[in-house]
């Protein structure tokens, strides 16, 4: 892909920070900017957009729509040389570790090929063989060189009569065993008749032979004759020690013959749970007994990427050619994540209980293990979110990616980061300063104190990278850097204390004395889940505003209610959008269109709400003006003022109230969202987020962490994980996991206040 170039021409500079761009591919490439920039919108919708709705353009309208449809296209002029993208990590990565590496389906292979089960009545294996399996395996590895007879079992329903042994003497078979001799049946009064005239299984000699001298064809006539007469199965006994050895077509013991169903070992690998290791009666599940390379299948369900590969390699040492091919396409796909440093995650692991780094990481190595040239892969989260450690092993990995002929792009303004990119696109643009007063940092005086403690009772299940015997004992009322290396447990932490907080506290593997907060908000879920909305709803004024519009003077004579100024609920909003001042077409033949509402032609109210005014504004004209301008006209009103106050502090003033969530990247909805608590946070609010300001520059670093201190500031605790925006010398409390990642970490290293460090 060196020498190849990417054009793109015709871009709106407002929403992507560029008009025209010029990327020579084959590189290592960061878009170089923070909030407002348009480094993100253009990574993520250009670049990665652009490219999924030229894929999508080949398929069929029924699978473009189980993919999502096209998409609304973005407006330019031309794009020439866009390669296929990828995002990274892939948004439809799910399930458990073992899913993301694609290795569930090898493994199930390498088990039903490879696996040996033992009989839980008499020790021996069991095996399913087809004929030629049979005479193989007499032939060569047991390589029987005494007479043996080949015999079917007959299993009847009531005793034999004269037409069962008239009809297999017109057949051939003349003979029988009974008790150890063969006795003839070929007569009304032979001896095998009256031997035989109350069993309930007969046992009819087909052939005798020596199996190891015989010829192949006349062993596997006598087989497949015996499994015919006796519903799959055949018998063969060796006269010299009266041993036998059952061969069936159905999964049985050769030993004993029980027979019984193959462990489905889809099924099993998708069921499988340390908890529940009894079938659904009750009964040991087969699996239990089944081992590969003389380990029990079961010990799959502890493994990691690391044993696993070890475990593969005995199993190689003594497979046949064909299965080596298969181990080894299975091994190249854990090899990767294990040069990357992931030998020590779960196979079991939930793709969503993993740490950030931990996905990062995983995510490159499927990527390098698919072996696809060509590729443009886009970074879905800033890197400097990441520990030392971490960042150095994806920068590599991204490397050997490039090495590999793709081209990857990620979005950063860390200057660490930013050196290792082998192509800079300067995209920064510095928010304006903001005079806003930031109040201190803690003195370290608190009102209490949030305790967590095990539980008697621990699940075990969801505990992630935690040390289940883990004590915490947190002031309130402070900043607190949650630190540590990727994956020793910094998310999970946070996890388990919303967990623990929430109605579902009693399931939690955790118990934590809640008795001074009154709510716990996890801010990376509020800010995931954001629906499209304005960022006058993100700032949460909607409904103080309705509440000043509701009590204007034309609002009281026409009794317009509080409900008709909200864009959430219907009434005064527009019906045809919805309050949205856009409205998205879905078509199946070509790209979604996104058009402005024709009703309320983009003002996203009725008219019948327009005369009222607030001190001369309408609802609309608010709308449209800028946070900066709407916190000098809204100065009277304690607390949307404070909101207004922490949103231009953060760099968000000269974002009009009616910008879309559709428009901006998440970095500007992270400073709306904690902005939009900053006016109603009190002691009694506990406030989780990971890696705030990830991938900002300093400056904007600096105003994120401001508006977490706005809340502080009013007896808020903010729990957070490292990043750009706070860190240990900017916290209040410095509280490190550790001492490692994966089984090494989820420990309490240190816990201490920082003011001795201020």
């Amino acid at each position: 892909m060196k020498g190849r170039r990417l054009s793109i021409h015709g871009l709106q500079a407002s929403r992507y920070g560029v008009e025209d761009l010029e990327l020579p591919l084959g590189q290592l490439i960061c878009l170089c900017g923070g909030v407002a920039s348009g480094a993100h919108a253009l990574a993520q919708e250009v670049l990665l957009g652009e490219s999924r709705r030229r894929f999508l353009r080949a398929l069929s309208p029924q699978e473009r729509e189980q993919l999502g449809g096209l998409g609304y296209p973005v407006e330019m002029t031309g794009a020439d040389g866009l390669p296929p993208a990828q995002p990274l990590p892939a948004p439809g990565a799910h399930g458990r570790v073992l899913d993301v590496l694609h290795v569930r389906s090898d493994l199930a292979r390498i088990l039903r090929s490879l696996s040996q089960t033992s009989c839980s009545d008499c020790g021996d294996l069991c095996r399913q063989l087809d004929d030629d399996q049979a005479v193989e395996l007499l032939q060569g590895e047991e390589a029987v060189s005494a007479r043996s007879l080949v015999v079917a079992p007959m299993r009847l329903t009531q005793p034999p009569t004269d037409s069962v042994y008239d009809e297999l003497v017109r057949a051939g078979f003349p003979r029988v065993l009974v008790e150890g001799q063969v006795a003839r049946i070929d007569a009304d009064d032979a001896e095998g008749r009256a031997l035989t005239r109350r069993v309930s299984r007969l046992d009819v000699v087909i052939d005798r032979l020596v199996p190891s001298e015989a010829t192949p064809s006349r062993l596997g006539e006598a087989i497949r004759n015996a499994r015919a007469m006796a519903q799959g199965q055949a018998l063969v006994r060796i006269e010299q020690d009266g041993s036998e050895r059952w061969f069936s077509r159905q999964f049985s013991c050769r030993a004993c013959g029980w027979q019984g169903e193959q462990p489905l070992w889809d099924r099993w690998l998708e069921g499988i749970d340390l908890l529940d290791q009894l079938d659904s009666e009750g009964e040991p599940d087969r699996a239990n007994e089944t081992r590969l390379a003389g380990r029990p299948v079961w010990d799959l369900a502890g493994c990691s990427i690391g044993e696993l590969d070890l475990w593969l390699v005995d199993v190689g040492e003594h497979a046949a050619e064909d299965h080596k091919s298969l181990i080894g396409h299975c091994r190249s796909k854990l090899t990767p994540a294990l040069e990357l440093g992931l030998g020590s995650i779960g196979l079991w692991r939930s793709w969503n209980r993993l740490a950030f780094g931990e996905r990062t990481l995983l995510s490159v190595a499927v990527a390098i293990a698919s072996r696809l040239g060509g590729l443009m892969y886009v970074v879905q989260h800033p890197l400097s979110g990441l520990d030392d450690s971490s960042l150095s092993r994806t920068l590599h990995g991204l490397s050997r990616l490039v090495e590999a002929g793709g081209t990857v792009v990620y979005v950063d303004a860390a200057p660490a980061v930013v050196a290792k990119a082998q192509l800079v696109i300067d995209m920064a643009t510095a928010d304006a300063d903001s005079p806003t007063e930031i109040p201190p940092r803690s003195d370290g005086a608190s009102e209490g104190v949030l305790i967590l403690r095990p539980r008697p009772r621990s699940r075990g299940g969801d505990l992630a990278n935690l040390d289940p015997g883990l004590e915490l004992d947190l002031p309130l009322g402070q900043l607190v850097c949650v630190d540590g290396p990727s994956g020793s447990g910094k998310s999970a932490l946070l996890w388990q204390i919303a967990r623990a907080l929430s109605g579902s506290g009693g399931d939690a593997d955790y118990a934590i004395d809640g008795t001074h907060l009154r709510r716990c908000i996890a801010l990376n879920d509020v800010i995931d889940h954001a629906r499209p909305q304005t960022l006058m709803q993100l700032l949460t004024l909607g409904r103080d505003l309705a509440r000043l519009f509701a009590a204007t003077p034309l609002a009281q004579e026409h009794q317009i209610p509080a409900q008709w100024f909200e864009l959430e609920r219907p009434g005064g909003r527009c019906a045809r959008c919805e309050g949205q001042g856009e409205i998205l077409h879905r078509l199946d033949f070509v790209e979604d269109l996104l058009v402005v509402c024709p009703e309320c032609e983009g003002r996203r109210f009725k008219e019948e709400i327009f005369p009222a005014t607030l001190r001369g504004a309408s609802m609309v004209d608010l709308l449209e003006m800028t946070v900066a301008e709407a916190e000098r006209f809204l100065h009277r009103e304690k607390r949307m003022h404070a909101i207004l106050q922490a949103a231009t502090a953060s760099g968000l003033g000269a974002m009009p109230l009616m910008t879309s969530t559709r428009s901006v990247d998440r970095l500007v909805v992270q400073r709306a969202v904690v902005a939009g608590y900053a006016g109603r946070a009190d002691q009694r609010d506990l406030f989780l987020l990971e890696r705030p300001g990830e991938g900002e520059h300093e400056h904007g670093a600096r105003q994120t962490h401001d508006v977490l201190r706005k809340l502080v500031s009013r007896g808020a605790t903010v729990l957070a994980t490292r990043a750009q925006a706070v860190t240990p010398d900017t916290a209040d409390w410095h509280l490190l996991l550790g001492p490692g990642s994966g089984v090494e970490g989820g420990r309490l290293v240190s816990s201490k206040s920082t003011a001795s460090a201020a």
